[in-house]
C-alpha cells in the first residue's frame, strides 16, 4: 500500500510539473517563409487570391483537386475536403491588391490564421517577394503545448513547398 501511494504521488507530481511547464510555452506558434518570384503583381495575386487557381500550385489542392469543393461567397471563398476522416476548410476572407488572408480549420482543432503578402524587391521591378505567415493557436492543454514545439518543423517545410510550387508554376506559365 505504501508503494502505491508513493507511485501515485510521483505520477501526480509529474502531471503537475508538466502542466506548469506548459504554461510557459507560448499559445501561438508563428511560421513564416518567403520567396522571390519573377511575375507581375496581377499574375501573382490572381493565383493566390482565387481558391480555384490553387490547384495549379498548392500541393494539397494539386493532389486532391477532385475531392475539394470550392464555394464562392460574396465576400469570401471557401474550400472544403475530407482528410483522415475530418473536414478541413480553407476560408479566404480578405483580399487586397497586395495581400490575402485566410484561415485553415480542421474539425476538433483551433483555426490556423494565414496571410500572404506581396512585397516589392528594391533592386528589380519584375521581381517580387512573397511572404507567407502562418499563426497556429494552441489550447492550454499540456500535450497540445508540448506538441506545439514541433509545429514549426511541420508548417515551415509545407509553406516552403507551396511557395516553391507557386514559383515554378508562374515561371512555366508566364
Amino acid at each position: 500500500m505504501h508503494a502505491i501511494k508513493g507511485l501515485l504521488f510521483v505520477i501526480v507530481g509529474m502531471a503537475l510539473f508538466i502542466t506548469v511547464l506548459s504554461l510557459f510555452i507560448p499559445s501561438k506558434i508563428v511560421s513564416e517563409r518567403g520567396i522571390q518570384i519573377h511575375a507581375s503583381d496581377e499574375r501573382i495575386m490572381n493565383e493566390i487570391g482565387n481558391l480555384h487557381n490553387w490547384k495549379h500550385w498548392q500541393p494539397v489542392f494539386k493532389a486532391d483537386s477532385a475531392q475539394i469543393k470550392i464555394e464562392d461567397g460574396t465576400l469570401s471563398q471557401t474550400a472544403i475536403w475530407d482528410a483522415g476522416g475530418k473536414k478541413v476548410k480553407v476560408n479566404l476572407y480578405d483580399l487586397t491588391s497586395k495581400s490575402v488572408k485566410f484561415t485553415i480549420s480542421r474539425e476538433g482543432e483551433l483555426d490556423i490564421d494565414n496571410g500572404i503578402i506581396l512585397l516589392p524587391v528594391a533592386e528589380s521591378e519584375s521581381s517580387k517577394q512573397l511572404q507567407w505567415r502562418s499563426i497556429t493557436h494552441l489550447r492550454w492543454y499540456p500535450w497540445e503545448k508540448l506538441s506545439g514545439i514541433f509545429t514549426e518543423k511541420i508548417a515551415g517545410p509545407a509553406l516552403d513547398s507551396s511557395l516553391q510550387s507557386l514559383q515554378q508554376y508562374l515561371q512555366k506559365n508566364p
